[in-house]
């Protein structure tokens, strides 16, 4: 009786094993694909100084197009 429960319990956690061997194959190709771009992005911003555009920047540039689109040429 000892020897089935001990089998029965290794081909559980031989399937658990498995289970959460493909898990981390997912998450390690995710990884790799992912982790290149955000490292290049986040070194291109240092070097070039680039910073996310304010509200108040893209609120004024909405309304330059807007004003733009309806032909209102008012200085």
């Amino acid at each position: 009786m000892g020897d089935r429960a001990r089998l029965l319990q290794d081909e559980i956690n031989l399937k658990i094993a498995s289970q959460t061997n493909s898990q981390l194959l997912i998450l390690s190709v995710l990884t790799a694909l992912l982790v290149p771009p955000t490292l290049v992005t986040g070194l291109c911003r240092k070097w070039l100084r680039v910073r996310p555009p304010r509200k108040s920047d893209v609120i004024v540039v909405c309304m330059h197009v807007a004003d733009k689109g309806r032909g209102d040429q008012t200085p």
